[in-house]
C-alpha cells in the first residue's frame, strides 16, 4: 500500500488539471485509484474516473470544461489534460456500493479522496466466500 504522503505521491502521478479537480474535492476511483494505491507503474486503464460528493460540486465545477458530453454511467465525460476523465456525482457509500456490484465477484474498488486524505477499498463477496474469508489474509 501507499508508503509516501498523497502530497507526493499525487502531485507527482497525477496530471496537473486533475490534481487541481482533487484539490476542489473530486475523488479519484477506479484503476487508476487502485495503481496509485498500491504503487503501481503500469497503467492498464484508458480514461481516468472521478466521482464528487454533492456538498463539494460548485467547487469543483468550477474548474470542469465545458465541452463535456455524457457518458454511460450518467456522468459527464471531458478531456483534461489530454485525456478522458469521466466525472459524476456520487456519494461514497454510493459509489463503492454500486461499483462492487457492477464488477462483482472478489474484486476491489479503490478510491482516493485528497481532501480528507485518505484511500478507501471495498470488495464484494458472495455468502459462500464470506465463510471462507479471514481478514488477517488481508
Amino acid at each position: 500500500m501507499i508508503s509516501v504522503g498523497l502530497d507526493t505521491l499525487l502531485s507527482t502521478q497525477v496530471p496537473p488539471k486533475l490534481f487541481a479537480l482533487m484539490e476542489a474535492g473530486a475523488i479519484l476511483c477506479g484503476s487508476q485509484a487502485k495503481n496509485l494505491a498500491e504503487v503501481s507503474t503500469r497503467r492498464t486503464d484508458t480514461d481516468r474516473d472521478l466521482f464528487v460528493p454533492p456538498e463539494r460540486w460548485l467547487s469543483v465545477a468550477k474548474l470542469l470544461p465545458t465541452d463535456g458530453k455524457l457518458n454511460g454511467f450518467r456522468g459527464v465525460e471531458f478531456v483534461i489534460d489530454n485525456e478522458l476523465v469521466d466525472v459524476w456525482v456520487s456519494t461514497l457509500p454510493v459509489f463503492l456500493k454500486r461499483a462492487c456490484e457492477y464488477y462483482g465477484g472478489f474484486n476491489s474498488c479503490f478510491c482516493i479522496d485528497y481532501i480528507d486524505q485518505m484511500v478507501y477499498e471495498a470488495r464484494t463477496m458472495n455468502p459462500l466466500q464470506i465463510q471462507e474469508w479471514n481478514p488477517s489474509d488481508d
